[in-house]
């Protein structure tokens, strides 16, 4: 069985944690990629990647290193499964770590593993915090659920403002194939013109479904019942990386079950290729990030959106 052309295996599969690669050469594409609205994206793709890379080293430099310095870490930036003490996997999760993410787009979204004595050491962690707080200017506001949530950040070197979200875990040996390095691997087999094209498809879906505020997944301070940044990625891949063909495969499914939310989530799912950071969990993001209200806003946008491109 397979989504869109993408290689499908059941989010409840644990052979799925043993496979290297998702066979991503079978990868295909629908007809459809190149819609109204994304040929600036695409033109500005190069130079978006170019400022990215600025900002996240920018923050790598002047942010997390003096803190890892302070408690004597060691900076990791992949995961490996090591668990010896003494260093801090510093991870960019969000879609500024695939350059996913629209042109301009200051929001950058770091998972921080530390050691579990740092983690379950409350003494620790908040020193940790406070350090970050301190370096960044903040105040204790921005610490929420033991996270970091810093908004409107300026650094120095950098012409604007950036927000930047740390998440704070445990480092572990039980996540072998993570959600973004999943979809790294779908966009490292594309050709860098199909790439373009499918990101700007993403950034696309991500600005529309903003602006039908059926974005943000079911939780924290603005829950909107959403798939989540994540999901509405992987939503387009699944998809052969088209927001039409997403659009449509999501309609005809919320066609037949109409107001019943329950229903669709019976009938449709939006599959994470790979385990995410906290458990190790391959999500189903229809399931854990959606509400009866997102779908309802998300399927009013998209049967207009859908009707309009008809005339």
């Amino acid at each position: 069985e397979s989504l869109g052309g993408a290689p499908f295996i059941p989010a409840d599969s644990h052979e799925r944690a043993l496979v290297p690669s998702l066979s991503l050469e079978a990868y295909t594409f629908p007809d459809g990629t190149t819609i109204e609205g994304t040929a600036e994206t695409i033109a500005k793709s190069q130079d978006n990647q170019t400022e990215v890379n600025k900002k996240r080293n920018t923050i790598i430099e002047s942010v997390f290193d003096p803190v890892l310095e302070k408690f004597g870490l060691a900076r990791k930036d992949y995961l490996d499964g090591d668990l010896t003490e003494g260093s801090a996997e510093i991870i960019d999760t969000g879609s500024t770590g695939r350059y996913s993410n629209a042109p301009g787009d200051g929001d950058f979204d770091f998972m921080m593993k530390l050691d579990r004595k740092d983690i379950t050491d409350s003494t620790k962690r908040e020193q940790i915090l406070n350090a970050f707080c301190d370096i960044l200017g903040l105040s204790a506001d921005a610490i929420q659920g033991g996270n970091i949530r810093a908004k409107h950040v300026s650094l120095p070197g950098l012409d604007e403002p950036v927000d930047i979200d740390i998440t704070f875990a445990v480092k572990t040996n039980k996540v072998r194939y993570s959600t973004d390095v999943a979809l790294k691997e779908f966009y490292a087999s594309m050709t860098p013109e199909k790439k373009k094209e499918v990101v700007a498809n993403v950034v696309f879906a991500k600005r529309f479904l903003k602006a039908a505020e059926a974005y943000k997944a079911n939780r924290g301070k603005t829950p909107q019942g959403g798939l989540g940044g994540v999901g509405i990625e992987n939503w387009v891949l699944q998809s052969g990386g088209s927001f039409l063909a997403a659009a449509r495969d999501f309609m005809q499914v919320a066609n037949e079950c109409g107001d019943s939310f329950e229903a669709f989530k019976g009938k449709y799912a939006v599959f994470d290729y790979g385990q995410n950071h906290q458990g190790g969990e391959y999500d189903d993001f229809v399931v854990s990030n959606m509400s009866k209200e997102g779908y309802d806003k998300m399927r009013q946008a998209l049967r207009e959106y859908l009707a309009q491109i008809k005339t």
